[in-house]
């Protein structure tokens, strides 16, 4: 069973609170899961939205199925796969970042649109920042589905490199927001970077137009190839499980 027929098997099994919060170029809807045990925080966790970075989708379905069981104050919202369109085209071809316009979707947010070090204006396999700012459906179901919902904090699982980012050209909420990173960093292990040269990425729309708490967190050694063997997902997981009931702590 391929990553996608088995978010959707797991949906389908879900009988707690579920939906879609938008559509992929190609149709296909987009679940979340959410897992509420009280009204603040409100924390929202997405992945896939590179499709070769699917093993974000497997981690987070598995930590769906371990956060049903944990005691905590609050909700959480979660997204496994935010690109499946690209996901699927990973399978296929294991360089693809983009979705079925061609188009990375983490370049597309409305943050500095077009001016990170590593963006391309011409169709590719990465990088596209595409033909205008916030052109993507999947873009615009993301920004949607998260003002609908109105989080306290986001976290985007990307891979690899284990390396967690919670800045975005703010010292003042990169101050704010430094012991959360630390937080983070202390149950993974994962080292915090800062002043990554990139832009329009979900975490910085977050922080840029909404100000709160954003981070990306790439999941999995560096030393493995994308993309990442979905053997890995115990390994990682057992790294990552506690960061979303380490941040309704902490918040």
């Amino acid at each position: 069973m391929d990553i996608i027929k088995k978010l959707f098997s797991f949906y389908s099994s879900f009988t707690g609170d579920k939906g879609f919060l938008g559509f992929t170029t190609l149709g296909y809807p987009i679940p979340y899961f959410c897992i509420s045990k009280g009204t603040y925080p409100v924390v929202f966790a997405q992945g896939g939205i590179h499709g070769r970075e699917y093993i974000t989708t497997s981690v987070l379905i598995k930590a769906v199925k371990y956060l049903q069981s944990l005691p905590f104050n609050g909700t959480l919202y979660i997204a496994p796969a935010i690109n499946i369109d690209g996901i699927k085209i990973a399978l296929l071809d294991k360089d693809f970042k983009a979705n079925a316009n061609g188009v990375d979707l983490n370049t597309n947010f409305p943050a500095r649109w077009g001016t990170g070090s590593q963006n391309k204006t011409k169709l590719s396999k990465s990088d596209y920042i595409g033909k205008s700012v916030a052109s993507e459906i999947e873009v615009k179901s993301l920004m949607s589905f998260t003002k609908y919902i109105n989080p306290d904090a986001t976290v985007s699982f990307h891979s690899k490199g284990e390396e967690i980012y919670f800045d975005f050209f703010n010292p003042f909420l990169q101050n704010l927001h430094y012991p959360l990173a630390r937080a983070i960093s202390d149950v993974t292990g994962y080292a915090i970077k800062v002043n990554l040269p990139s832009a329009g990425g979900y975490k910085d729309w977050c922080l840029q137009f909404l100000s709160i708490p954003s981070f990306t967190i790439e999941v999995g050694s560096d030393s493995l190839s994308h993309p990442i063997d979905l053997s890995y997902t115990d390994e990682i997981f057992l790294k990552v499980k506690d960061v979303l009931p380490t941040l309704i702590k902490e918040l």
